[in-house]
């Protein structure tokens, strides 16, 4: 959603997508993956092998062994031969392997036993290459499994009912699945994908026909001077088909990203259409440049171009979206009774800002942060936000240089939610860590019920996660040995769209599992700070930090200099001398807690795994053992500068100068006071 530091941030990527596979030599440095017997069980591992300052170091991952990017330590590469270990939940898994050619093979030893460990390396594709192989695979009548990607090829996977099991190209037309199968497909003469071969581990390797379940054609629409491009999916048949618009969460989204639900809409008999969000693949425009307003036209646009489709029931378009999506999808409703009905799943009924700082909170607890921490990201991410909006409304020169989107984080859904009056099917997962869910379920029902839209459901599965993944214990870094959709989630919403565009009748088309008349606060007032942590006297009194800060640190050094150049002799009086002096190392201590304190925020503000959290109690001590000493050197600087007027040293322009040094270092003592600074981390 909000993205802190976009130019500075850079987002490590466990599969890099290459034009060409490279030939198979010794090296190890490559990703790896294949089978370990660890406890008594083979269970997939991943292996991303780097060279780090001459060194091989690199990371581990396995959501059978519950780790994600583990650090790989003790690492050895001598000629052919591997050694390394890695930390799992209950303890320490030590590999030495031996390459042969694509293939490293060796011992995985794991509380005293040892066992076999296989791995293949895996293969560069790119998304066109990987295209071929996409799309439906019939193992028999009742059985067909979805084989596709999301954006590029860093994720490839096969869908499966409700699981999404990751594969792996360890071969031109060779993969290997999480779960241990290989898939394998089968090309005929004129080059073209005929079937993919699928074979389970030490089982009989099972045949599925490439089968064209449905129809799909690449389409191109305006919205106002933007060009969108996208898919358009359509069931067999010649309709006309009731249908779906879907609508993009946050970030660059591809129409990629909604590929499996493309695919199991069109099975049950919905076509949809799923472009390129403004700025991404081969639509033109920016999203950092759009605001909900701007992303809801896109989605009409999209409305529109369906509803012109003869194949499509006109008075039968929808709207399907996950997270942010909900706030589009609801201006976009609120605005055109030619939306038919709106699904959005984990969709915020609360400000964007609010979203995102019970994000940041939930993220921070589960990574063990004391709560004054917590509390000092949210005074710091709130001020940020305010930054932001009051920059997109002019009342701020100053950008904010923590982002480069557009979109107001303090939209109010709650005031756009009333104006619905089409259906509304909101869904939530208990678990879910991004978007607060019962509050949020809460707030729809009530808004919705509050102005007599007497047609919408609510429904609340209590161990599904932001993307209603089935979830166990709701933690933010949770690892589920597979990916699997909580149970029932699918089918609530094909059986609804059915029941409202002319099919079968759904039962629970109407249920709501929470009390509209019951709103906990999850997140509301979390975005709210004092006037003076806000975001129009902050930027302010930071810029004057930086600049006072930096002026006293450097004109004593350079007037020392200047006079050494010139040879001037006649110093300066004392008091204005040691006013110099003690202005200079004051600024360079301050300006040192700035970049230290902002660093903290920052991390915090990231709320990712960071080595800086296990020893940001002895930093924080540190830093407030040199606000301590700051506060000291601003008040000498107070006492000799006014030493300096009372005796009229030195020169006017140099009195006056020090004054300002004096007037900014005071305003020091509530900066520090606010941030909590002055306090150490017991």
């Amino acid at each position: 959603m909000f993205r802190f530091g976009s130019g500075l941030v850079v987002l490590f990527m466990l599969f890099h997508p290459v034009l060409t596979a490279k030939p198979a030599t010794a090296d190890p440095l490559a990703t790896w993956v294949g089978s370990c017997r660890i406890d008594g069980r083979d269970v997939f591992v991943r292996l991303h092998l780097r060279d780090a300052a001459g060194r091989t170091t690199g990371f581990a991952f396995s959501r059978p062994l519950g780790i994600r990017n583990a650090p790989l330590a003790d690492v050895q590469t001598d000629a052919d031969q591997l050694a390394g270990s890695f930390q799992i939940p209950h303890g320490t898994v030590r590999l030495s392997c031996t390459i042969r050619d694509d293939k490293l093979v060796g011992t995985a030893e794991f509380g005293g036993e040892s066992g076999a460990c296989s791995f293949r390396r895996r293969q560069d594709m790119d998304a066109a290459a990987f295209d071929a192989f996409a799309g439906d695979y019939q193992l028999t009548p009742d059985h067909v499994v979805f084989i596709g990607r999301y954006a590029t090829p860093n994720y490839l996977f096969l869908a499966e009912g409700d699981r999404r099991i990751e594969i792996v190209p360890v071969g031109p037309r060779e993969f290997l699945a999480d779960d241990l199968r290989t898939v394998t497909f089968e090309i005929d003469e004129g080059a073209k994908v005929v079937a993919a071969v699928i074979t389970p581990p030490s089982q009989t390797p099972q045949r599925a026909s490439r089968v064209s379940l449905y129809r799909q054609e690449p389409v191109t629409f305006s919205s106002r001077d933007v060009c969108l491009s996208g898919t358009l999916t359509l069931p067999p048949g010649p309709g006309p088909h009731p249908a779906l618009v879907f609508v993009h969460g946050s970030g660059p989204t591809p129409r990629a990203f909604h590929s499996v639900e493309a695919d199991l809409f069109a099975r049950h008999g919905i076509a949809t259409l799923a472009f390129d969000k403004r700025g991404t693949g081969e639509s033109t425009g920016d999203w950092r440049c759009a605001d909900f307003d701007d992303l809801a036209d896109d989605v009409l646009a999209g409305v529109q171009f369906m509803r012109r489709d003869s194949r499509i029931q006109p008075g039968k378009v929808g709207l399907w979206g996950i997270s942010q999506a909900a706030w589009v999808m609801a201006a976009a409703a609120a605005r055109s009774p030619e939306v038919a009905f709106i699904v959005p799943i984990s969709g915020g009924a609360v400000t964007p800002a609010e979203q995102e700082l019970w994000r940041h909170r939930q993220n921070l607890e589960s990574l063990g942060v004391p709560e004054r921490f917590i509390e000092l990201e949210r005074k710091g991410a709130a001020m940020a936000y305010q930054w932001q909006r009051e920059h997109q409304l002019g009342r701020m020169p100053i950008p904010n240089p923590f982002t480069d989107d557009n979109l107001n984080m303090f939209h109010d859904a709650t005031a756009v939610m009333p104006r619905i009056r089409q259906p509304v099917l909101a869904i939530f997962g208990g678990s879910d860590s991004v978007t607060p869910p019962r509050e949020s379920a809460a707030l729809w029902a009530h808004s919705l019920r509050e102005r007599g839209n007497g047609d919408f459901s609510v429904r609340l599965f209590p161990h599904g996660s932001h993307g209603l993944d089935d979830v166990k214990t709701g933690s933010p870094h949770e690892i589920q040995p597979e990916r699997r959709w909580v149970p029932g989630y699918f089918d609530t919403v094909v059986q609804w769209i059915h029941h409202h565009t002319g099919g079968p009748e759904f039962a629970e088309a109407r249920q709501i599992d929470v009390d509209p008349e019951i709103i906990p606060g999850e997140s509301r007032g979390m975005h709210q700070v004092s006037w003076y942590g806000s975001g129009l006297v902050q930027p302010w009194q930071l810029l004057f930090f930086v600049v006072v800060f930096a002026s006293a640190a450097m004109a004593a050094p350079a007037i020392s200099l200047w006079r050494k150049l010139h040879r001037v002799q006649d110093l300066p009086h004392i008091p204005m001398r040691r006013t110099q002096w003690l202005a200079a190392l004051s600024g360079f201590l301050n300006i040192g807690i700035l970049i230290t304190f902002t660093y903290i925020v920052y991390q915090l503000v990231q709320a990712v795994p960071n080595p800086i959290f296990t020893s940001l109690g002895l930093i924080w001590n540190s830093l407030a053992i040199a606000t301590w000493l700051s506060l000291v050197l601003v008040l000498l600087v107070c006492y000799s500068c006014l030493a300096a007027w009372r005796h009229g040293r030195g020169s006017r322009a140099g009195r006056i100068y020090y004054t300002l040094v004096t007037l900014v270092s005071l305003t020091w003592i509530p900066f520090v006071i606010y941030w909590d600074l002055v306090r150490p981390a017991f």
